[in-house]
């Protein structure tokens, strides 16, 4: 099964949101290190699933 890495962000509410797929993990990491230089902090994470169930999750 196809991989993709997940970028998921969590705001200060708790709120959790997905930023982004990824196909390769250097990419998303590039995107966290990116996105964690904002002054606003926020708590990001990567998470590998299956392509399959990604797809499942936006229908």
């Amino acid at each position: 099964m196809a991989q993709v890495f997940e970028l998921w962000r969590q705001d200060d509410n708790g709120g959790r949101f997905l930023v982004g797929r990824y196909s390769r993990r250097a990419e998303a990491e590039a995107k966290l290190v990116e996105l964690s230089r904002g002054a606003h902090k926020q708590f990001y994470w990567i998470v590998e699933a299956d392509l399959a169930r990604a797809k499942d999750i936006e229908e």
